[in-house]
């Protein structure tokens, strides 16, 4: 096996981990904070998703991300999170809505652009 196979197999390995912790998340779910320092399940899964589409489509393809392009305004996530070293990211874990289905079909379309390339 070559090793971009085997990349290809590691990251749809990634996406069923994720959509499988993701599968009976509903909105409640999504937005309880569980004290701690730790973050929503929603903010993290959006978080998580985000990261695919900057990573990939914009620092290694040289490319718009999707959400930045055509998911703009369509993704399911109130707002953007802080970029990656700022402070802040604990206060928007927490004030970010997240909306499930419409995040669902946004990583949807950011696995199927990573399979592509």
């Amino acid at each position: 096996m070559d090793a971009v196979s085997l990349l290809k197999i590691q990251i749809n390995f990634a996406h069923e981990v994720v959509e499988g912790t993701m599968a009976n998340v509903d909105a409640d779910v999504c937005h309880k904070t569980p004290g701690g320092k730790a973050h929503p399940i929603g903010a993290t899964y959006a978080h998580t998703i985000l990261s695919e589409d900057f990573i990939v489509n914009m620092i290694i393809r040289g490319q718009t991300p999707l959400v930045m392009g055509e998911w703009a305004g369509k993704a399911g996530i109130s707002e953007p999170p802080p970029m990656p070293g700022s402070p802040g990211t604990f206060e928007w874990a927490n004030r970010v809505m997240v909306d499930l289905d419409q995040v669902r079909k946004y990583a949807q379309a950011v696995y199927a652009a990573t399979s592509a390339y």
